[in-house]
């Protein structure tokens, strides 16, 4: 198995979001993952921050940073 940081080398974007809702997470873990970026870092600037990365985690077993 490869460490987080392997994978973040080989990956070479963590692209930054801001979710104003968390219904939102689903469908952008989703693209993301299609798009072969499966991390994201979700900034707690929005009271949906906390459930985002839980959604985003939970459905697509993305790696999210916060």
């Amino acid at each position: 198995m490869k460490t987080i940081d392997e994978r973040f080398e080989e990956i070479r974007i963590v692209p930054v979001v801001k979710l104003e809702k968390a219904e939102d997470a689903k469908d952008l873990a989703g693209a993301l993952v299609r798009g072969g970026i499966p991390c994201a870092e979700v900034t707690f600037r929005t009271d949906a921050a906390a459930e985002a990365i839980r959604r985003m985690s939970e459905s697509y077993h993305i790696r999210t940073c916060w």
